[in-house]
């Protein structure tokens, strides 16, 4: 959006000098400036307007610089709280984590559909085997869906490959 030079003019020289203002809303005009100075005061008036408009491109130019960092920031710590999702959730594997951090900064739609009925590979938060783990949840432990697809092919019920599970965790029989 270009703003009229004019009106730019006014906005900015108004904001330093009232009288800088007039003398350049008059040469914008065409007409000669009040004071004595003639030309050098209309060289005056253009240069304090130059001035003041590289300050304010210059505030403008850091302004954007400081959102687009801000931006870039906010996007990182929603990609960092995604992926801590679905660690927690199970749906990816601490190996996966860049990729699915790539994938989600490039595209944050497709990360979603991509997890969104995407099957439990790894222990949920609180499960045995969850890095991260606390004491009191480390004696838990459940069939992810690789699990429950493994026990099918190996002809075993759920409950035989809970049981395993747990051995394996070094984990007492559940009862």
């Amino acid at each position: 959006m270009a703003l009229d030079i004019k009106v730019l003019a006014e906005r900015v020289a108004a904001l330093e000098d009232e009288g800088l203002a007039a003398r350049v809303l008059a040469l914008l005009e065409g007409k000669p400036a009040e004071d004595n100075g003639g030309g050098e005061a209309d060289n005056m008036a253009l240069a304090a307007l130059a001035a003041r408009l590289e300050k304010l491109e210059g505030q403008a130019n850091a302004t954007a610089q400081t959102a687009t960092e801000l931006s870039e920031t906010i996007r990182k710590d929603a990609a960092q709280g995604a992926i801590s999702l679905a660690l927690r959730e199970g749906k990816i594997l601490p190996t996966q984590v860049e990729a699915y951090t790539g994938l989600y900064l490039k595209d944050p739609e497709s990360f979603a559909l991509v997890l969104k009925d995407a099957p439990r590979v790894g222990p949920r938060e609180g499960e045995v085997g969850f890095s991260g783990a606390s004491q009191e949840t480390k004696g838990t432990v459940a069939l992810t869906e690789v699990d429950k697809a493994t026990a099918r092919a190996l002809g075993l019920s759920e409950k035989q490959m809970l049981a395993e599970k747990r051995a394996d965790a070094g984990l007492a029989p559940e009862e």
